[in-house]
């Protein structure tokens, strides 16, 4: 089983970082904060527009580009 976030643009940007590095982020405000699979595994699938405010140092990031 798997959830799967597919995340594009620079619009996206601001969000992304609020909900995968921002412990203290609201999740009324970023819903995909209460998605937390007790089963399975959370991919996020991410543009590098969409990356751009997330930290360098992300464990586990796998990063291809074309």
């Amino acid at each position: 089983q798997a959830i799967v976030f597919l995340v594009a643009g620079a619009n996206k940007a601001e969000a992304v970082q609020a909900v995968l590095e921002d412990a203290r982020a609201d999740p009324i405000r970023y819903p995909a904060k209460f998605v937390q699979p007790t089963q399975g595994r959370l991919i996020w699938l991410l543009d590098q527009e969409a990356a751009s405010q997330l930290a360098v140092t992300k464990q586990q990031v796998v990063s291809e580009e074309e």
